[in-house]
């Protein structure tokens, strides 16, 4: 079935034409792939850090972490979003500085191999990074097992696409009993730069290559 047909049902359109609806149809997916990392759920009172955060994974990570009671700091690349970065819960800062504002407990990261090396570099001692994300700059990386093994620290990766289907069902449920209640309260939101209707699905994917943005951009029928 394709989106124009699964978009048009009419139970997916009156899910759509809600702000819950909203959330959950493009917010799910990233929520459900941080919370299947784990690490962010079990954070409280440690220092969390993640790198480059103004999309969809990035912005629900920082919430998620702040309503478990982290302290959250997030990279930026753009100067004008940081200030809404801070909004969401975090100290964001510039990539460059990433490793002079650690230790950190915990990092996610969500951009790749390239980022490796600081991440241990910032790593605090017995510190954990779980990796959700190598699309900024590859898999494949070098790593000095002498300071992982130093810090006592521990690296691990998580991807929701590849799971079976039980372990995705397991994502939403965790979903719905641990951060559900947080966007009913308003402490947890997804952030929307722009709504597009399906038919100008080229011009949203434009919007969407075009970066400087902060959160979603959502397709509606």
């Amino acid at each position: 079935m394709g989106i124009q047909s699964v978009l048009s049902r009419p139970e997916v359109r009156t899910l759509l034409a809600s702000s819950t609806g909203v959330v959950l149809c493009v917010g799910v997916t990233n929520v459900g792939e941080v919370v299947l990392a784990r690490e962010i759920l079990d954070v409280g009172g440690s220092g969390l850090a993640m790198m480059v955060t103004a999309g969809g994974v990035g912005t629900a990570a920082v919430q998620i972490g702040r309503v478990a009671g982290a302290r959250v700091t997030a990279t930026v690349r753009r100067e004008e979003l940081r200030p809404q970065v801070e909004q969401l819960g975090a100290r964001a800062i510039a990539p460059d500085d990433f490793v002079e504002h650690g230790p950190y407990d915990v990092i996610l990261e969500l951009v790749g191999a390239g980022n490796l090396e600081d991440n241990l570099a910032s790593l605090a001692r017995r510190g954990r990074i779980a990796v959700i994300g190598v699309g900024g700059s590859g898999p494949v990386a070098e790593m000095n097992l002498l300071a992982l093994m130093q810090k006592h620290a521990r690296i691990h990766g998580s991807t929701l696409r590849a799971r079976p289907l039980e372990e995705k069902a397991l994502a939403a449920r965790l979903v719905e009993r641990e951060l559900l209640p947080h966007f009913e309260s308003g402490a947890l939101t997804v952030p929307v730069a722009a709504t597009f209707p399906l038919e100008e699905a080229e011009q949203a994917y434009d919007r969407f290559a075009a970066g400087g943005k902060l959160g979603k951009i959502v397709l509606v029928p």
